[in-house]
């Protein structure tokens, strides 16, 4: 399968405030920053293009795999391309 047709989805805990924060932002400034308080929780892979995941997430149709991620400690996931940057996210 090409790399174009699979994606991440990526679960960080963040100690930090995100409130009013858009997933661009939680990346660039606490994600890319390496600032203490975060850490990658989780990495799921899916062969789909990021778009199609990022569709599933916004619809709800993930409840489980975030409920998962939640567990393992994530209070914030990203969706992206398995190389670059994130093209969604959202606070759990």
């Amino acid at each position: 399968m090409r790399a174009e047709n699979k994606s991440v989805l990526t679960g960080y805990a963040i100690k930090h405030n995100l409130e009013g924060l858009i997933f661009g932002e939680v990346w660039e400034d606490l994600i890319e920053s390496g600032i203490e308080g975060v850490s990658c929780s989780e990495v799921l892979h899916f062969d789909l293009p990021p778009k199609e995941l990022a569709k599933l997430l916004r619809k709800g149709e993930l409840r489980d795999v975030l409920g998962e991620m939640r567990s393992a400690g994530a209070n914030f996931i990203f969706v992206g391309p398995v190389v670059g940057k994130p093209i969604d996210g959202l606070s759990l």
